[in-house]
C-alpha cells in the first residue's frame, strides 16, 4: 500500500528508502540506515576489541621475555663470579640484561631488578675477567724474559767445576722456572740454604718456592760432561740417584729376608724343643709306673 511522502507528499511505496521525487528519505529509510550504521559499529568495537586482545597477548609475551630475559641475566652474571678467567658469563649477563632494560622501555613496565643486578653482575665479572687475562699475560711475559735471563747467566757459570753456591742457585732456580707451571717470576724462588759437594754432586739445601702455599725443595746437581746439570729437585727425601735407590731396595729386601729365615729358624728350635720336652716328659711318667707296678 502507498504512502504520502512527509516532504513533498507523492504516493511511494512502503518499502522506498528515498523519495524519487524530492529526494527525502523515508521512515523506512531511516530504519535501513540506523540498522547499518549499527552494524557498521558492531564490527567496529569487535575491530577493535580484537586488536586490543593482541595487543594485550603481544604486551604479556614480551613481559615474559623481559622476565625471562632478566633472569638468565642474573644467573649468568653470579657464575661469572665463579668462573673470572672465561668471559662468557659476564657477556651473557650484559646482554641479557641490556634486552631486559629494551623490552622494559618498549612496553611500558617497570624494568625488572634482576636485569639490572645480573648487568650490574656482568660489567663487574667482565672487568675482572680482563684483569686476570692482562695479568696471566702480563706474567707469562716476565716469565719468559726471566727464564732467558737465568739461561744466560747458567751458561756463565754451569761449566765451572768450582761450583759456587750463587751458581748453583741459579741453575737451581731456572729448572724450577721452566718447569712449575705456577711459578711465573724468578723472584718467587729463593736460595736460603747452602751448597754441600760430595765429589762430582752437589746439594743445595732450602730453596724456598714463594706460592700462595709456599713449599722448600733441594737442588741435586751432577758435574756430568763437562758441565754442572740440575738433576732433580724433590721437595721429600734425598738426592739419591735411582742406583742407589735400588741398591737400597734391595738391601731391604735382603735384611727382610734374612730376618724372615731367622724367625722361621727360630721357630723350627723352639718345635724341636717342645717335642723333646714332651717325650722326656712320657719317658719319666712312663718310668714312674713301671716303679709303682714292682
Amino acid at each position: 500500500m502507498d504512502t504520502p511522502c512527509l516532504n513533498c507528499g507523492a504516493k511511494i511505496g512502503p518499502t522506498t528508502p528515498s523519495c524519487p521525487y524530492c529526494g527525502a528519505t523515508t521512515p523506512y529509510g531511516q530504519q535501513v540506515e540506523q540498522a547499518a550504521a549499527n552494524q557498521s559499529a558492531h564490527h567496529q568495537h569487535a575491530r577493535q576489541q580484537h586488536q586490543l586482545n593482541l595487543q594485550m597477548e603481544r604486551d604479556r609475551q614480551r613481559r615474559a621475555a623481559m622476565e625471562s630475559a632478566a633472569t638468565f641475566a642474573l644467573i649468568s652474571g653470579l657464575v661469572g663470579f665463579f668462573t673470572c678467567c672465561l668471559p662468557v658469563g659476564p657477556v651473557l649477563a650484559i646482554v641479557m640484561g641490556l634486552k631486559a632494560r629494551r623490552l622494559a622501555r618498549e612496553t611500558g613496565f617497570a624494568r625488572p631488578m634482576r636485569g639490572t643486578v645480573g648487568l650490574v653482575c656482568g660489567i663487574i665479572g667482565l672487568l675482572s675477567a680482563a684483569s686476570g687475562w692482562s695479568y696471566f699475560i702480563y706474567d707469562t711475559q716476565k716469565k719468559k724474559d726471566d727464564v732467558k735471563e737465568l739461561r744466560v747467566a747458567a751458561e756463565l757459570v754451569a761449566d765451572e767445576k768450582d761450583l759456587t753456591e750463587d751458581a748453583a742457585c741459579t741453575l737451581v732456580r731456572l729448572e724450577v722456572l721452566e718447569n712449575t707451571s705456577s711459578v711465573y717470576r724468578a723472584r718467587k724462588i729463593k736460595c736460603r740454604g747452602s751448597l754441600k759437594r760430595t765429589g762430582d754432586r752437589a746439594v743445595l739445601t732450602r730453596v724456598r718456592v714463594l706460592k700462595s702455599s709456599p713449599y722448600t725443595v733441594k737442588g741435586c746437581l751432577v758435574w756430568r760432561g763437562s758441565r754442572w746439570v740440575v738433576e732433580k729437585t724433590p721437595r721429600y727425601g734425598n738426592c739419591a740417584t735411582d742406583d742407589e735407590d735400588d741398591d737400597k731396595k734391595a738391601d731391604k729386601a735382603d735384611k727382610a729376608e734374612k730376618a724372615e729365615k731367622a724367625d722361621e729358624s727360630k721357630k723350627t728350635d723352639e718345635s724341636k724343643k717342645t717335642d723333646e720336652s714332651k717325650k722326656t716328659d712320657e719317658s719319666q711318667k712312663t718310668d714312674e709306673d713301671d716303679d709303682d707296678e714292682g
